[in-house]
């Protein structure tokens, strides 16, 4: 997996440098969503983004954690602990 990570992300630096359509299509993709943003869905978007910190994901494992015990799944939640 790494290989072909690296594989992937190799082709994609070497588009940017070269100036290959997929950096065309990217700036006009980002253009596109600019041009049509909304502060409600800015403020969609940051909370999501924001759920991936450390306390979001805290509050994600424990409420996974709590539903697992509460359906007497005690296997699964002591997979989260």
């Amino acid at each position: 997996m790494l290989i072909a990570a690296a594989w992937l992300f190799s082709g994609i630096a070497e588009d940017v440098i070269n100036g290959d359509p997929l950096t065309v299509i990217d700036g006009n993709l980002a253009r596109w969503f600019h041009a049509r943003t909304t502060p409600g869905l800015t403020k969609v978007m940051l909370a999501i983004s924001d759920a991936h910190d450390v306390l979001g994901i805290t509050i994600m494992a424990s409420t996974l954690a709590l539903w697992l015990l509460w359906r007497r799944n005690c296997i699964g939640s002591w997979l989260w602990r």
